[in-house]
């Protein structure tokens, strides 16, 4: 453990100017903090199964989902009733559709009716509009929908019983929990350029660095959050600070040899695709 703080320490001289490292969660502290609530999770899942005759719908909304997603199947994978389980799950995912002006609405990837019990699996509980809306479409009654998260923000009242979750105080925060920051974005890059920011040469090669920023944060084992959000925005499109900080997430990365490849290529092809298309990186599992 004391090399653990200790890496923390050393760690601090390479956070960015405007974040900060969440002082308490050491990449190992993270990885048992997640493996509990998997574990909580998986139990849960059990206890549902038991009191229902139908299958299990699991709603996964992308692409902050997509962490807590791979390691509740990792997790399975130490339960020898894992095909069992599976067999009895209906994975359905959600995102968000973008109209011209900006505003969104979910979409799932397969129909859900008020009868099916319902559970989300989410990166963090923040704001709750992601499950409020995805309950919109489900209109799934109380009783047959639950809500469950690797972390929430301090304040917001959410608790899902005895399943652990990490708390974070209420700022933007960047971590291998599966949440990006919010401040690097293909989307963000593209306003720059409208608004004469950054020229549209330049802007190709942000969409390529914001893009590995915004994998990397969902993938790293330390927190960063934001303390000072007009710091960021100043430093955001400064290349060799996007290309140290790029390098930060990559030496303390969750992840390690195959599975950083895995986790990092399956990011990747959800983060290209937009909406309904993004379903498509899960065909092959259907």
């Amino acid at each position: 453990m004391a090399d653990q703080i200790g890496l923390l320490e050393r760690l601090q001289d390479d956070v960015p100017v405007g974040m900060e490292l969440e002082p308490t969660l050491t990449p190992e502290i993270m990885r048992q903090k997640i493996e509990a609530t998997m574990e909580g999770f998986i139990s849960l899942v059990r206890s549902k199964l038991e009191q229902i005759e139908n299958k299990l719908t699991i709603i996964l909304p992308l692409d902050g989902s997509f962490i807590p997603y791979h390691e509740f199947i990792k997790a399975l994978k130490k339960h020898e009733d894992m095909p069992d389980i599976l067999s009895k799950i209906n994975f359905v995912f959600a995102a968000k559709e973008y109209d011209d002006e900006g505003h969104y609405k979910y979409v799932l990837s397969d129909e859900v009716t008020e009868e099916e019990d319902v559970l989300v699996l989410d990166d963090i509980y923040d704001s709750g509009d992601s499950s409020s809306e995805v309950n919109e479409i489900t209109r799934s009654p109380v009783g047959k929908f639950q809500v469950v998260s690797l972390t929430r923000k301090e304040g917001k009242g959410f608790s899902q019983g005895d399943i652990p979750l990490h708390t974070y105080e209420d700022k933007w925060v960047a971590s291998g929990f599966g949440m990006d920051c919010g401040k690097f974005s293909v989307r963000i890059v593209t306003k720059a350029i409208e608004d004469g920011t950054l020229r549209p040469t330049e802007g190709l090669m942000f969409f390529e660095l914001h893009k590995q920023v915004e994998i990397l944060e969902r993938m790293c084992g330390v927190s960063f959050m934001i303390n000072d959000g007009e710091a960021v925005e100043r430093w955001r499109f400064d290349v060799p600070k996007v290309l140290r900080y790029i390098a930060v997430l990559k030496a303390n990365c969750s992840y390690k040899g195959f599975e950083y490849d895995e986790v990092y290529t399956r990011l990747r092809a959800i983060q290209d695709r937009k909406g309904a298309q993004k379903f498509q990186v899960f065909e092959v599992e259907a």
